[in-house]
């Protein structure tokens, strides 16, 4: 039997167990902190394992953004749409922005992409930091 590859582990170490209830809901600070366990040592999960978790996720908001709505995953054609959209579209320097917000231009996207970053870098015992639990704000 074929181990679970090591996006899975570390998806399932951060409590993302569904795609619309909670991979959707991540910001790229969350899953440039994901980790799993390899050979019994947490290690963080490969760069390369990022990248393409990070381009899944543009994906996903750019995508239901432009259909006002969020997309089928279980699509057929959605692999070949995801690697147009990586090799032409998609820009790893730029925020992923939240399909709901991604109609605003105004200081609610600033504020949500400040309060993201700094809910991942918060380090007080007291907060246990926020891996993306935004919901859909109609504009």
């Amino acid at each position: 039997m074929a181990l679970p590859s090591p996006i899975v582990l570390a998806l399932k170490r951060d409590g993302v167990t569904q795609f619309n209830m909670d991979f959707i809901h991540m910001t790229a600070a969350g899953i440039d902190g994901l980790q799993y366990k390899k050979g019994g040592a947490l290690v963080p999960l490969e760069l390369n394992f990022k990248m393409m978790l990070r381009a899944f996720l543009a994906f996903y908001h750019h995508e239901s953004h432009k259909k006002r709505g969020g997309i089928d995953v279980l699509d057929t054609t959605l692999p070949v749409q995801f690697k147009v959209f990586r090799n032409s579209e998609y820009d790893p320097t730029k925020e992923i922005t939240p399909w709901g917000l991604a109609v605003s231009h105004n200081k609610g996207l600033a504020d949500w992409n400040k309060w993201s970053s700094q809910a991942h870098e918060t380090s007080s015992p007291f907060v246990k930091p926020i891996t993306g639990s935004i919901t859909r704000i109609s504009l």
